[in-house]
């Protein structure tokens, strides 16, 4: 599949030519074994860029992805960046950004930006220079608590709150969990930030997650948080 990318999609920016290749590698390994083999097989690559990402900028040898000559920024940063921008702008609005690119007209640092924000209709700048025309290193998330309050019999007010210790923002989902399903939103959080997220839920939630290992960060990339202990669905 990384071969087949490389026949179907070329780019003169390195981190687009081989980023595409391994997003779409993983992809397919989505496909054939699900999401959760698709995310170990990104997270493989984790350690090693978590540990060559400088702690704040301009501490260490960090490298943007326009200008990358490592593997680890032009292959495995990348492809994170481009499962963040699936999650951003959606399946389809990543599909047909890909499909209008033209090597030829990528001239300037924003063309593919400006590809996917057409697309999508989100204005993705901070991402962009967050992420790709910067390296503001890897954004450091905790859940600092949850306060869970009962609005009525039937629904139940839930502030998570969040914190960023990053140099980098990042878009991450939320999720709810309890003994009869889950809910799922995302929050953006930004650089050295504490958010408090609300979302409605209809029973006490069991479980709080934020992040599903999509984002990469300083150290781990799932983050959960036990309220009680629910019962077999």
């Amino acid at each position: 599949m990384h071969a087949l990318a490389h026949g179907s999609f070329e780019s003169p920016r390195v981190w687009l030519n081989e980023g595409v290749a391994a997003f779409l590698g993983s992809l397919w390994i989505e496909q054939g074994q699900g999401q959760p083999a698709a995310l170990e097989n990104l997270n493989a690559g984790r350690p090693a860029l978590a540990l060559v990402e400088p702690a704040s900028p301009g501490e260490g040898a960090g490298e943007d992805l326009l200008h990358a000559t490592s593997a680890v920024y032009y292959r495995t940063k990348a492809e994170y960046v481009l499962w963040m921008l699936r999650d951003l702008a959606g399946d389809k609005a990543l599909q047909s950004a890909m499909q209008a690119y033209e090597a030829a007209q990528d001239t300037t640092r924003d063309y593919f930006e400006k590809l996917v924000e057409k697309a999508s209709g989100r204005d993705l700048k901070w991402f962009f220079d967050d992420w790709v025309y910067r390296d503001q290193g890897l954004p450091d998330l905790s859940i600092g608590g949850v306060y869970p309050s009962r609005e009525s019999s039937h629904q139940v007010l839930v502030a998570v709150e969040i914190r960023n210790d990053g140099y980098a923002a990042a878009e991450v989902s939320v999720t709810l969990k309890g003994m009869s399903g889950t809910v799922t939103q995302r929050v953006l959080v930004p650089a050295h930030a504490r958010i408090t997220h609300r979302m409605t839920f209809a029973e006490d939630p069991a479980e709080v997650d934020v992040n599903d290992g999509t984002v990469p960060e300083v150290r781990d990339s799932v983050h959960e948080r036990i309220i009680t202990a629910a019962k077999p669905q």
